[in-house]
């Protein structure tokens, strides 16, 4: 598990090119790319939640993790349906938040800690949103009319970006500059990139995959194996049950929505799970660093 962080980079960026020599403008590539990501890495990523260790809360019943997860899940699901706006600002709040942190996981004390994990996050969530300007509008329309973004747009993807670039160097700890150098290169590959493959390659590669490496650590140290059969036996479970009740949805859906609120609804489907998720790995990844 070492390198594997290394080598998912090295297989996002053989995507990206291959989607610019040979596949642009190619959107079925686009969404097999995606679709695979997120069936690999990005939803198993989440699966194992409940044997996270929490802080003081290191052993907890599975009923009544699964009861406060759900509950989370379900009063998301209410703000949606009466608060979109709302709900999708929130969305996109604690997700930039949680990116951000992910991006750090080697760092032992971070200066500023909540605002630069916020603005890293939004730097790169950002760049993926408005640098495909056409196609977030065509998603977001009906919830919200982003137009008004679009003349200061890269305004805002620059700002975020030297923010971004200057909150890292002042942490001034072993891996500041490499990560700094990580975020001009990303900043710049996702700006080229197209809406789903730019958000399947960071989520999966510069996000799930790394969080899962450091999900493996604590749980083989944990349980006692460094086996990655035993992992991948506990990733199955939950990763089946959400993979199957979010294509069922969207299958059902296709009667009633068209193609841009199809992929809307895919999203809120993925809020629902990550929103109890990001709690639980924000309590994780601290305890970490403790």
């Amino acid at each position: 598990m070492n390198n594997i962080e290394n080598i998912g980079k090295c297989i996002a960026i053989g995507l990206c090119l291959l989607f610019f020599l040979f596949f642009k403008e190619n959107i079925t590539f686009q969404w097999i790319v995606f679709a695979v990501v997120l069936l690999s890495i990005g939803i198993p990523h989440g699966a194992i939640d409940h044997l996270l260790p929490q802080g003081s809360n290191k052993k907890s019943s599975l009923g009544l993790f699964l009861f406060k997860y759900l509950g989370i899940m379900a009063l998301y699901l209410i703000s949606w349906y009466f608060f979109p706006k709302l709900s999708l600002a929130v969305f996109i709040i604690i997700s930039a938040y949680h990116f951000g942190q992910t991006h750090f996981l080697d760092f032992d004390q971070i200066k500023f800690k909540p605002i630069t994990y916020f603005i890293l996050g939004s730097n790169f969530l950002l760049i993926i949103l408005l640098s495909d300007f056409q196609s977030t509008y065509d998603i977001l329309i009906s919830i919200v009319d982003i137009s008004i973004l679009e003349p200061m747009s890269l305004t805002l993807i620059v700002i975020l970006f030297m923010t971004s670039v200057g909150l890292t160097l002042i942490q001034r700890q072993k891996g500041s500059f490499k990560l700094a150098l990580e975020i001009c290169f990303l900043s710049l590959l996702l700006y080229f990139t197209p809406l789903i493959l730019g958000f399947g390659i960071y989520f999966g590669f510069w996000h799930a995959l790394p969080s899962m490496k450091a999900e493996y650590y604590a749980l083989t140290k944990q349980l006692n194996s460094s086996q990655l059969k035993m992992f991948i036996k506990q990733l199955l479970p939950f990763s089946s049950i959400s993979i199957l009740g979010i294509s069922l949805i969207l299958y059902l859906s296709k009667e009633f929505l068209n193609e841009e609120q199809v992929i809307l609804l895919f999203f809120v489907l993925v809020s629902l799970i990550s929103a109890p998720h990001i709690f639980v790995m924000n309590n994780f990844i601290e305890h970490q660093k403790v």
